[in-house]
């Protein structure tokens, strides 16, 4: 889950309202992503994989950016089974 979901909803609710923006096409969309999708936040990046359990990503993938600058929140990130 991502810590900050709640803080990030909050702020572009106040956004919304003070400044009347709603101009993105995802705007306030609550979002999981599969985790394999590296996030520049505090949400690792297993990919189902205990040798990634701990792993952080440097940077943001293009997904992610493109979801976020849409206006989406990510929420946290879809378990992924290493079960074949």
């Amino acid at each position: 889950m991502n810590p900050d979901a709640l803080e990030i909803a909050a702020d572009l609710d106040r956004k919304r309202f003070k400044q009347h923006i709603q101009n993105k096409p995802l705007y306030g969309i609550p979002i999981l992503l599969k985790d394999n999708i590296d996030t520049a936040d505090k949400m690792h990046t297993s990919a189902g994989t205990l040798a990634l359990a701990n792993s952080i990503p440097l940077q943001e993938s293009f997904v992610a950016q493109k979801l976020r600058s849409a206006g989406a929140i990510v929420l946290g990130k879809a378990n992924m089974t290493s079960d074949g």
